[in-house]
């Protein structure tokens, strides 16, 4: 591109979302599986004497997150 060199990679995190040159997201759906599991066992352990209905609101709000899961388009399926 103008004379310059272009580097090229097999992925890239962007704004915290892993971009890869396969088009699959297996690599960021796995990213945000782990980041739920990990929020949900850190609420768990702090909120433990809280009411059911307390625990529901905090999970939707503190372990839920949907940002940049619209641009998930392929995914392999590959937890196991």
């Amino acid at each position: 591109m103008d004379n310059m060199d272009l580097k090229f990679v097999s992925e890239f995190k962007y704004l915290g979302h892993f971009i890869t040159n396969n088009e699959h997201d297996d690599k960021d759906v796995l990213r945000e599986v782990r980041a739920t599991f990990t929020h949900t066992n850190i609420l768990a352990r702090r909120f433990f004497p809280c009411s059911v209905s307390v625990k529901i609101v905090l999970f939707g709000t503190f372990c839920i997150c949907f940002y940049g899961t619209e641009l998930w388009q392929r995914y392999n399926n590959v937890l196991c």
